[in-house]
């Protein structure tokens, strides 16, 4: 078991409230100084469990509220993800209809392509030609990625 010296900044680490992040400084690792910690009331060590009623407790300060991470645009999708995501928001004809009056590059592109990339030039030219925000692109992408 180790036994903690001091800790600090603990957040909710989950939306249920379930774990807890925090900086641990324990006496076990003097030279380590402060480092990043999560505690859980189910935790297979007794510190673990220890930390973390301290915690809710409010012995290392109040807890801060759960942040939920940055959404994550997927570089790739296949090919029938992103017909699928742009199916649901209604846009697949407006898109197909550019594609069409487009090079035999994006054409092909489009067309024969299994792995569509976020990263491909087909996706920059058509927020440049229809006035597209970028960032709808990346939630089409983000959209695509639950099919």
């Amino acid at each position: 078991m180790f036994h903690i010296i001091d800790a600090k900044d603990p957040r909710y680490s989950s939306p249920d409230k379930s774990t807890i992040d925090l900086q641990a400084k324990f006496f076990e690792l003097p030279n380590e100084g402060f480092m990043p910690f999560t505690a859980n009331p189910l935790d297979s060590e007794e510190h673990g469990r220890m930390i973390f009623a301290d915690a809710v407790a409010g012995k290392y300060g109040p807890v801060a509220d759960y942040v939920p991470p940055d959404p994550v645009v997927p570089d790739t999708v296949t090919a029938k993800q992103i017909r699928y995501a742009m199916m649901a928001a209604a846009i697949r004809e407006q898109f197909e209809s550019w594609v069409a009056q487009q090079s035999y590059e994006i054409k092909d592109y489009w067309e024969y392509e299994t792995v569509v990339a976020r990263g491909a030039a087909i996706w920059s030219k058509w927020e440049a030609d229809t006035s597209r925000d970028p960032v709808e692109t990346d939630q089409l992408f983000m959209s695509a990625s639950s099919y």
